[in-house]
């Protein structure tokens, strides 16, 4: 499934990699070549709005994840996000954090801000474009964690290290903004945003993020 998504991770690592002096195998970069060769039979599908079903029109959707220190050269996290419209991906991105984070909760937490920044962004260009969005924008994660300290407000112990700034999140949530979901990562059709996943996990996603299983 040759699509920028499902290679954004490995491109991540590899230009990490270079920009730090570490060496890469000609085997990955001829992997990675391979898998960038023009897609043909696997595109992405938008689709129209009356082949949607059950989904509602033009409601943006997110999914969030994070690696924790998975970086070993800093012990530093990796985001990974998406947006969804008609079907398919819109937007997404995979990004080693500038803090370092001290628990996964922390991690996914500092991703679900980054995400809801772009939430309001696109929020904003749909709304310029006469299709504003009625409801808060649902974003998924996998951390239960995570979706209390922004949906309820709730304190946790590993909440008191996360720095101030960051908390900003849940003013979105509180301006009906945002609203966070939790998803399973193994459904969570850009979990391999921060990690590697097996061929079969792999091809599912792919298939999802493209809009295969709507149609």
């Amino acid at each position: 499934m040759p699509t920028a998504t499902t290679v954004f991770r490995v491109l991540h690592a590899i230009s990490t990699a270079l920009n730090t002096g570490v060496s890469v195998s000609p085997d990955a970069l001829m992997t990675l070549l391979c898998q960038l060769a023009p897609p043909t039979t696997c595109p992405l599908i938008h689709l129209s709005l009356p082949s949607l079903l059950s989904i509602p029109p033009l409601q943006l959707t997110g999914y969030v994840d994070a690696a924790h220190a998975n970086d070993l050269r800093n012990r530093r996290s990796t985001t990974g996000y998406a947006f969804v419209l008609n079907g398919s991906a819109i937007a997404y991105r995979s990004k080693t954090q500038t803090v370092t984070a001290t628990s996964s909760t922390e991690a996914k937490f500092i991703a679900a801000v980054s995400a809801a920044k772009t939430a309001k962004y696109f929020r904003a260009v749909l709304h310029e474009l006469s299709f504003p969005q009625l409801s808060p924008t649902p974003i998924h994660i996998d951390n239960v964690s995570a979706i209390q300290i922004i949906n309820a407000r709730k304190p946790t112990e590993r909440s008191r290290h996360i720095y101030i700034q960051a908390f900003a999140i849940q003013d979105g949530k509180d301006n009906g903004d945002i609203l966070m979901h939790h998803i399973p990562g193994v459904i969570n059709p850009f979990d391999s945003l921060t990690k590697p996943t097996g061929w079969v996990l792999h091809s599912r996603h792919c298939r999802r993020i493209m809009g295969h299983y709507y149609c």
